[in-house]
């Protein structure tokens, strides 16, 4: 048996589910981050469980065939990237491995089609939140699994644009400088930015998090001179205890309220708080694809429909659409959306459970599912279930709920058609799948 702070040398045979490279050692794997399969490495042993080892790589010894040099000087420490150092076509072979692997627990797979790609998988990200770091005094990422800040002077993953913002907030930081918040001792100002981009109009938010009021005069002039800046908020987060980027408040300090983007066909305007597909390269395909398997004459509630972008989408194909979301600004947006684009959709703010459970539209044909991670709850299914639609197309960020709440829906008479992933999340473990059902 190995113990912790053990080395070892090995050859990695394997790729879990996060992205770790798998190396065996006494016939125990060892999960070990920033390798790929091929590579010889040497490790040291840092956890000990009962079935698993995880390690910390100390030394490339040779490369496997699959890896390749990142583009970012982070990667193997930022919390934000696991796969940079892995060829992008073996990063969807590993992709499209998981999500069959993971769904097949739950229930009996369809052909699962070729995962939709990226053509270019840098610079496809339209918000970052980052974190000012209390001992560096810098503004970076969390690395993996911790609070300790990565300095961040520009991310690959990120247009141009964003990194501006960045760029700029430093320089406002170094000139102007205001104490940052302890997480351990509740003192200081100073926690996170939020940036957001729109891609068609090049059109940038930000949101500064503080744990007080604070004198915005000298931030909102060294960014409001940058090319696309719109909008510049405040919010206020005073909690140690609370993770949340954004707290209650929001106060808009400089420009409009909101950013406007295009997603396919639509114009939208994006707030704070917005639900946005966080891959602006790849969301008019997502999207294009929901719209592919959708009759046109078909009545249709889109659930969790956030600010209504697909909902509006959908009003341009069918005579009839609903959405339903229990967010009011999120609702909020969604009609002033509908309003601009000159559709005419239902949008109802409500609780998901309670619309379905409730007094629901009973001609309702295609019901579009996109919760959270975590899925839909049992009530919603079971009320699926009990008054069923003839046809589901469900779209999920975590193919682990995704296969629970399929399962849930076969056994309760419904029948899965197709599976398809898409790479929402380049040069991460995380995958975005649509599945569609028909109630058999």
């Amino acid at each position: 048996m190995a113990q912790k702070n053990d080395v070892c040398i090995g050859t990695v045979i394997a790729q879990g589910k996060n992205g770790d490279g798998v190396m065996m050692v006494h016939g125990m794997p060892v999960y070990v981050a920033n390798t790929v399969v091929g590579d010889t490495i040497e490790c040291r042993i840092v956890k000990c469980e009962k079935r698993r080892y995880y390690g910390k790589l100390l030394k490339l010894l040779t490369e496997g065939p699959d890896r390749v040099t990142p583009l970012c000087g982070v990667s193997d420490r930022c919390g934000g990237c696991q796969l940079q150092h892995q060829r992008y076509e073996s990063q969807l072979t590993f992709k499209a491995g998981v999500l069959r692997e993971r769904l097949s627990r739950y229930v009996s797979l369809p052909f699962i089609a070729a995962m939709i790609s990226c053509e270019n998988p840098y610079q496809t990200r339209n918000k970052i939140q980052c974190a000012f770091d209390g001992v560096t005094g810098q503004l970076g990422l969390y690395a993996a699994r911790s609070h300790r800040v990565i300095p961040l002077n520009a991310c690959v993953m990120l247009p141009d644009a964003m990194n501006a913002v960045i760029a700029g907030i430093h320089a406002w930081h170094q000139n102007h400088g205001a104490p940052i918040f302890n997480e351990k001792t509740g003192v200081g100002v100073l926690r996170y930015v939020t940036i957001r981009y729109a891609a068609a109009t090049n059109e940038l938010m930000v949101i500064l998090t503080t744990a007080t009021p604070f004198n915005t005069t000298a931030f909102c002039d060294a960014l409001s001179g940058i090319s696309g800046m719109t909008s510049i908020y405040t919010s206020i987060q005073a909690s140690e205890s609370s993770d949340a980027v954004l707290g209650a408040s929001l106060d808009l300090v400089w420009g409009r309220e909101t950013i406007t983007d295009c997603v396919g066909t639509i114009r939208c305007s994006v707030s704070p708080r917005s639900f946005m597909q966080a891959n602006y390269r790849l969301v008019d395909r997502l999207y294009g694809w929901v719209l592919d398997h959708i009759a046109p004459q078909d009545p249709v509630a889109d659930l969790y429909c956030g600010t209504g972008i697909l909902t509006c989408l959908i009003a341009k194909r069918v005579s009839r659409v609903v959405g339903v979301d229990n967010n009011p600004d999120s609702i909020a947006n969604a009609r002033e959306n509908a309003l601009q684009n000159g559709v005419s959709p239902t949008f109802i703010c409500a609780d998901v459970a309670t619309y379905i459970t409730g007094d629901r539209d009973s001609g309702i044909q295609t019901v579009i599912l996109d919760p959270p991670r975590k899925g839909c709850s049992a009530l919603v299914l079971d009320a699926l279930i009990q008054r069923p639609v003839p046809n589901i197309i469900y779209i999920s960020c975590c193919a682990d709920t995704l296969g629970r709440d399929l399962r849930h829906l076969c056994q309760g008479g419904y029948h899965l058609e197709t599976i398809q992933g898409v790479d929402m999340f380049c040069h991460t473990s995380h995958i975005e799948a649509i599945a569609v059902l028909r109630y058999a």
